[in-house]
């Protein structure tokens, strides 16, 4: 198995970016029993319970916002809030507690950050209920040069690329254009002055499949009517631009949630009939947690299995790519899917860990660790 080119996607980011869709309440129960508090996992599992009309949805959207402000979060923390208000309009007293928390949130502090932090409580109210959230396919074109700009957009998950073409000068041959990759917590769309209509001078494309949120720029020359000091906010937005631009921020929760670490996986699978005999897997992984781990395995293992794996119990070695740190546990399968990884058909598993002692709980998180560098 190629361990670089299978660690190059992760089983959870599929899950979040769409590329991986779990419709089964109960599936999706599963995987977070391994990652029981991985905000950037709740926020599908609260919109696959919205799309189900489940009574639960709200409280779950509820949850999702108070772990990304936990992690420093603000712009996921702002949609998920949005969501829930979508099913249950909140009340004063709540919309107040939630201007409140966002206030007290550490994070990096980047522009969106800000620029959200900078608003006064009415001022956000309004901002948030004119967001618009939408997903958009990776090779989509955003904003066409030539077009007009009409929206500010921010970017919850996924990635794109802007293209901005320069006016040319006397002695330039040829036309100059720069390039530079967005991703999560980025912005785009150069609607400032609002006042004014302007023609774009970017081509704004997705890289990656991508949930953005939008506010149209009348819909923000309305606020700014009605609060004047919001044409502050917005300038000082595109001043922060300037120095961040094509900087990414840091997208992911604290390593309390789950850890990203690309490592090798050898299972060794005992079947649910005696008389059957246990089997050898090669797997690949990038998301460990105190609770389990998620694994891809390679697509000729995946051709072999010819029974379901779910309840099968495991022995799992984990090891480094360099395979000189290495730890062996034990678990039980609760969740497989049948997932296209580089254009073949295999199977993703979530291995639940049985009782770990804590002498093998601190060397977990060393592992862990370790690969992390």
């Amino acid at each position: 198995m190629n361990i670089q080119t299978e660690n190059k996607r992760s089983i959870i980011k599929d899950i979040v970016d769409g590329s991986i869709r779990i419709n089964s309440i109960k599936e999706f129960d599963s995987i977070l029993n391994i990652f029981p508090d991985d905000p950037l996992l709740l926020r599908p599992y609260a919109d696959l319970l919205a799309r189900k009309k489940m009574p639960n949805a709200a409280e779950t959207y509820r949850r999702t916002t108070q772990l990304f402000l936990d992690s420093g979060m603000v712009l996921q923390a702002v949609v998920s809030q949005i969501m829930e208000w979508r099913i249950a309009k909140p009340s004063q007293k709540k919309a107040w507690a939630f201007y409140s928390a966002l206030h007290k949130t550490k994070s990096l502090r980047t522009p969106v950050h800000s620029f959200f932090a900078r608003l006064t409580f009415p001022e956000l109210i309004a901002v948030m209920i004119r967001l618009e959230r939408f997903y958009l396919p990776a090779g989509q074109t955003v904003i066409k040069f030539g077009n007009v700009e009409d929206a500010l957009y921010f970017i919850v998950s996924g990635s794109l690329g802007e293209t901005t073409y320069h006016q040319l000068r006397r002695k330039d041959k040829d036309q100059r254009k720069t390039t530079i990759k967005l991703g999560v917590n980025d912005y785009f769309g150069n609607i400032f002055p609002l006042g004014e209509r302007k023609n774009s001078q970017s081509h704004v494309k997705t890289i990656a499949n991508a949930e953005l949120i939008k506010i149209r720029r009348i819909s923000l020359l309305k606020i700014s009517k009605k609060h004047p000091e919001l044409d502050a906010v917005v300038k000082k937005l595109y001043q922060d631009r300037a120095e961040f631009i094509g900087h990414k921020s840091i997208p992911v929760p604290r390593q309390s949630f789950r850890h990203q670490v690309p490592c090798r996986v050898r299972l060794k699978i005992f079947p649910h009939q005696k008389n059957q005999q246990s089997v050898v897997f090669n797997a690949a992984s990038k998301d460990i947690s105190m609770g389990g781990v998620c694994v891809a395995l390679d697509s000729r293992s995946a051709n072999q299995i010819r029974f379901s794996l779910i309840g099968c119990n495991v022995r799992l070695q984990l090891s480094a790519p360099d395979q000189i740190v290495a730890i062996s546990i034990l678990g039980t399968i609760v969740w497989e899917k049948v997932i296209s990884l580089d254009g073949k058909l295999t199977r993703a598993l979530g291995i639940q860990f049985k009782e770990i002692p804590p002498k093998i709980r601190g060397f977990l998180v060393v592992f862990a660790r370790s690969l992390q560098g």
